[in-house]
């Protein structure tokens, strides 16, 4: 299949709506975490840029899907993002684990749906896999505030 019939561009409010395939997914986390590691890019948040060397990766290695640094892969990242975060706020609870083999989160229904009343953003994530967690989290943990290293009144 050429990548320009698996990647569909979606008409909608925005002009350049897409829908990525999981070759196109699979590229740009690859692409994200090589530019993580890459000590010109990366200094514990990412630089002004970085989305443009994305795209430029994703075309050498897509070079039929036209994806581009604005709007698609910065959307795309925001996406990963928001449910990387959702998924973390889970797992620092007791009652969610994560399954490495399946890559879900594992926990009761209830307690699912319960959490996702107050964190909307983790709605979807219930028996689904989430494939990039293990390369988000190399990328993106660095960046999240779990309070680890935090002092409290007394320790200052």
């Amino acid at each position: 299949m050429d990548i320009s019939e698996g990647s569909i561009a979606v008409r909608g409010r925005g002009k350049n709506k897409r829908k990525w395939i999981p070759v196109e997914d699979d590229e740009l986390i690859k692409a994200l975490v090589d530019v993580s590691l890459d000590s010109r890019w990366s200094d514990g948040s990412f630089k002004n840029g970085y989305t443009s060397v994305l795209e430029v990766r994703l075309a050498e290695k897509l070079p039929d899907s036209r994806i581009s640094a604005t709007p698609h892969i910065d959307s795309r990242l925001r996406y990963f993002k928001t449910k990387y975060s959702a998924l973390e706020q889970m797992l620092n609870k007791s009652r969610f684990t994560w399954d490495p083999t399946k890559k879900m989160i594992q926990c009761e229904k209830q307690q699912y749906e319960t959490h996702c009343k107050n964190n909307p953003d983790a709605k979807g994530l219930y028996g689904v896999s989430f494939p990039y967690y293990d390369e988000l989290s190399m990328v993106y943990s660095k960046d999240m505030a779990t309070g680890e290293g935090a002092e409290d009144m007394t320790d200052a």
